[in-house]
């Protein structure tokens, strides 16, 4: 997948920014929820409840995630924090603006175990502000961010919108700016937040207001430049939305209802000018017909119609099935990964988890890196394998590698349920970006044999690069062994003590054969 390469750290709650992970995860990124002791994660008690007792809100938030409960006011707790932050790429979180650095755990204290961190901050008002302090949530953004005061009926109250509006788009602008702060490959605080997220959505119109230094009214669900825009009630009860922002359309629609040849009505500010006409008049048209025959006949004009659908309709939608959009998650629909990849697609990989299951995987995949580190600098004291072949005298290219110097081929033996990584050559600092790549590619397979029977020479970077492509394969599920049958390769990796946590095998039947035994 995609993002399978990308450690993620989640210390959040509710919706925004564990939405902003959720789409991360969606598409291959490891996410590690570091959740309270006492109940985790508030989204595991709000809202409807599924059958087995889980909310509907945990099942979406919480999918192709892992759970360790940690209590960051505990020294013991919050070393494991530290531990696990030094080993992810991002690390997001929502606690009030402060708290992290009261804790012990702010960004420049992460960012000396692993200086390249991204840390995603996700808050009601920012970081700075004369309001960074104050607690802030959606209402609070929709409120204050105008959005509230533009919406509702004429006559009406301002209105809040009924779902989770902001907390869905801050999320979406949160995974946007993870991924260009992980591109730029600097650690640096990420800074996103709820009012900003929805003072955004406003476009053009601050300027607008500015310019004109009157407050637009609120129009229910008519815009100030473009009309007809609206919905209207159809002969039947139902109700249709239509939206004729554009001149050739308009002119089509209007032609339909009998408002066509008119020439104040050719452009968009002289429809706005005759708004209560042109809108009285559509909506009379559709009044005096039910609303099959007012989709179909304008559908016919070619004009943007659509039946304003009940959630109970968005169920039966057949475009929305076809298309994906919801996924069944434990027999419910939930919205499945937001957009859709044509060669590398996001899934749904996991059910969220219960609080803390895999907390001790977590612990032990924490001791097991320890140990592999400590093996490693054993390995690069010791020194390399060989002696070192000469270089040519050139610099490596952009991706760290000498072409030509290894040859890495990926083996499907026909009728056979393991693939079998080849390099051909020597693994050190000029060559481990592509070692790294390859195993990358083959991180979600089931099982996996790594042959390093053509491999002369290897150094502690490559030995790093073996490492942790066996780490993000084992945390597929996937199952690893590798075969090498030259002495002092192998020796190396028994000196480092690597052949304690992986099958080493002296021939390709025998590291098949372990693959079997691991199953």
């Amino acid at each position: 997948m995609p993002l399978s390469d990308l450690r993620v750290v989640e210390l959040a709650t509710v919706i925004a920014a564990p939405g902003c992970t959720r789409h991360l995860a969606d598409f291959g990124a490891e996410v590690i929820k570091v959740e309270h002791p006492d109940g985790g994660d508030g989204t595991r008690r709000m809202g409807w409840r599924h059958p087995d007792g889980e909310t509907l809100w945990w099942k979406l938030v919480g999918r192709n995630k892992r759970s360790i409960a940690l209590d960051l006011t505990d020294d013991d707790d919050r070393g494991v924090f530290l531990d696990l932050c030094a080993t992810a790429d991002v690390v997001v979180e929502n606690l009030r603006p402060g708290r992290l650095e009261r804790l012990g755990v702010g960004p420049e204290v992460l960012w000396a175990r692993k200086p390249s961190l991204v840390v995603v901050r996700v808050s009601g008002f920012g970081q700075t502000g004369p309001d960074a302090d104050r607690p802030g949530f959606a209402t609070i953004a929709e409120a204050r961010s105008g959005f509230a005061a533009l919406n509702g009926s004429p006559d009406g109250p301002p209105t809040l919108p009924p779902v989770a509006l902001t907390d869905e788009v801050t999320a979406l602008v949160a995974a946007f700016a993870t991924l260009v702060a992980v591109r730029s490959g600097v650690g640096q605080v990420v800074d996103v937040d709820l009012l900003t997220s929805m003072v955004s959505l406003l476009g053009p119109l601050p300027a607008a207001v500015a310019l004109s230094g009157e407050d637009p009214p609120r129009l229910g669900s008519e815009i100030a430049y473009a009309v007809p825009r609206n919905v209207y009630r159809c002969a039947d009860g139902e109700w249709v939305a239509v939206s004729a922002t554009s001149d050739s359309v308009a002119r089509r629609l209007l032609a339909l209802v009998g408002l066509g040849g008119r020439p104040e009505l050719a452009t968009a500010s002289g429809r706005v000018a005759h708004r209560r006409e042109v809108d009285a008049a559509v909506a009379d048209w559709i009044a005096r017909r039910p609303r099959h025959e007012v989709l179909a006949a304008v559908s016919g004009v070619d004009a943007a119609i659509a039946p304003v659908q009940r959630v109970s309709e968005v169920l039966a939608d057949p475009h929305l099935a076809a298309r994906g959009v919801l996924v069944d998650v434990d027999g419910v629909p939930l919205p499945g990964p937001i957009a859709r990849l044509g060669a590398t697609p996001g899934r749904i990989r996991r059910r969220a988890p219960a609080l803390d299951a895999d907390g001790e995987a977590i612990r032990a995949e924490l001791a097991d890196r320890a140990e592999l580190a400590d093996r490693a600098e054993l390995a690069d004291r010791a020194g390399p394998t060989g002696p070192r072949p000469p270089r040519p005298h050139r610099a490596p290219d952009d991706s760290g590698t000498l072409p030509g110097v290894l040859e890495i081929t990926v083996d499907r033996p026909e009728s056979a349920d393991h693939v079998v990584v080849r390099p051909a050559g020597d693994l050190d600092a000029y060559t481990v970006a592509r070692f790294r790549e390859a195993l990358s590619a083959v991180a979600n397979e089931p099982r996996l044999v790594i042959d390093l029977s053509a491999v002369p020479f290897m150094d502690s970077a490559g030995l790093g690069a073996l490492i942790g492509g066996i780490r993000r394969s084992r945390e597929a599920d996937g199952k690893v062994t590798v075969f090498c049958d030259r002495p002092t390769l192998t020796r190396l990796l028994h000196t480092t003590g690597f052949d304690r946590i992986v099958p080493v095998e002296d021939t390709l039947e025998g590291a098949i054969a372990a693959l079997d035994r691991a199953d």
